[in-house]
């Protein structure tokens, strides 16, 4: 009898701890937030399936600034954000693909298919990230870098694969965010080079190695330049001018951003205010904000500072924010744009139109001016979508007593065809393309004959 009572213990203890580790293990392979399978089971998924043979593909995935809904939101709608972007996945995906959170705000899809079908998979991802999500406090705006990788017949590795997709991601980041590219032979080097550059970056301003261009802003009704926006150029002891598309996203990746902005600010005012001393007139200066400024600093501070060092008027300062930044997260950006507008300076959302435009965004957010974005004005004057956008925004602007600029104006027939939309103001390569401000300066003089 004892020697039953002893196997049904050993039995009973046997079962608790097959089923303890069970759980560990179920644990251990799937995401407590979310439900997805975790990087542990992506592994083994992805290499079961280049065991089998056939096209497996990889969709690397990060959520765009996801560090700001944290900072400005709190943890609790991070999390409820990342539980809904795993829910889309889900809707985006085929039957046996597998999706997997394998850590902070990345995700990974394991595509049965080669890059034609993944891509596929990662174009209807982005759509559906596209759509704001509803947290307690109101909306939030989510976007996401994707890279995409297809196994080769060289390299049919689960590591290769997934260090190939993490790549292109880091790619698409670098290309403006919140879009998809594809793995290409030569990444790693472009991958090197940017940690280079990042990593140059930090002495960009202490060494004195940024300098600023200045692109005129013209009326259009009779040609006068109003003002200048100013652009940040990188020359790069050792690699010359880079691009601003190229460092500007690592030095918002790096933090950077935040020491080139304020230099930004200070120099732009500087100039501006030296050109107020000079031609004893006004001369409007605009100056891009980044989102790192907008949420990682006193901004305010910094735009006091700069203003009192120049005595640059702040009626003429005119801040740039892209409309992205402003919707991804209204309620956060409010108190500091309202502010900043309370010492004269003009809060302008630039880019407008390529985002979640609303309505109820513009009627809430503290703005005085919308810039069209090139992309509407390049299929001026025969496009009739694009004239039927414009005058919407033009007419939108004019119903809430905003001022209204149109950007990349480079002919003569988009600038008629927007002023004949009453359009107010314009900048383009028509007018002048950026310069130093020893040669911009000459649009003071010669913009009102050169293009009436």
């Amino acid at each position: 009898m004892w020697a039953g009572i002893h196997a049904a213990f050993v039995l009973a203890a046997s079962l608790a701890h097959l089923s303890a580790w069970r759980l560990n293990e179920d644990q251990e392979l799937s995401d407590s937030l979310t439900g997805l399978a975790s990087r542990t089971q992506l592994e083994e998924v992805t290499s079961r399936a280049l065991e089998r043979g056939g096209p497996v593909s990889v969709l690397f995935i990060d959520v765009d600034d996801f560090k700001d809904v944290n900072d400005s939101r709190g943890h609790a709608a991070g999390d409820e954000l990342l539980r809904v972007v795993a829910q889309r996945l889900r809707a985006c995906v085929r039957p046996g693909d597998v999706v997997a959170r394998i850590g902070g705000d990345e995700f990974a899809v394991v595509v049965a298919g080669d890059a034609d079908v993944a891509h596929a998979v990662g174009e209807r991802v982005l759509v559906s990230l596209a759509m704001p999500v509803p947290v307690d406090d109101g909306l939030l705006a989510v976007h996401a870098s994707i890279g995409l990788a297809e196994a080769t017949e060289d390299d049919r590795t689960a590591g290769a694969l997934l260090r190939n997709a993490d790549l292109a991601m880091h790619l698409a980041k670098a290309q403006g965010k919140n879009r998809l590219v594809g793995y290409a032979d030569g990444m790693a080097e472009a991958a090197r080079r940017r940690a280079g550059l990042q990593q140059d970056l930090l002495t960009a301003v202490p060494e004195d190695q940024l300098e600023l261009h200045y692109q005129p802003t013209v009326r259009l009704s009779d040609g006068r330049t109003t003002g200048f926006e100013a652009l940040v150029r990188w020359r790069h002891p050792e690699r010359g001018l880079v691009p601003p598309a190229e460092f500007v996203p690592l030095a918002e990746e790096s933090g950077a951003i935040v020491a080139i902005g304020r230099w930004v600010l200070r120099t732009a005012l500087d100039q501006g205010a030296a050109w107020i001393r000079e031609r004893g007139t006004e001369v409007r200066m605009a100056v891009n904000l980044s989102p790192r400024q907008l949420f990682d600093t006193d901004v305010v501070a910094d735009v006091v500072d700069a203003l009192t060092a120049s005595g640059f008027p702040a009626e003429l300062l005119t801040l740039e924010l892209t409309e992205g930044v402003l919707v991804r997260d209204v309620d956060a950006v409010v108190t500091q744009l309202e502010a900043l507008r309370a010492l004269g300076v003009r809060i302008a959302i630039d880019d407008f139109g390529t985002g979640f435009s609303s309505l109820s965004y513009l009627r809430k957010l503290p703005a005085d001016v919308l810039k069209i974005d090139r992309s509407f004005v390049t299929d001026l004057p025969g496009g009739r979508s694009a004239t039927t956008l414009i005058a919407s925004i033009v007419e939108l602007a004019r119903t809430l007593g905003l001022d209204v600029v149109a950007e990349g104006v480079e002919t003569d027939g988009q600038r008629t065809a927007l002023r004949d939309l009453n359009c107010g103001l314009a900048q383009g390569f028509l007018f002048a393309r950026p310069q130093p401000a020893g040669e911009a300066s000459a649009a003071l003089d010669v913009a009102a004959s050169s293009v009436s």
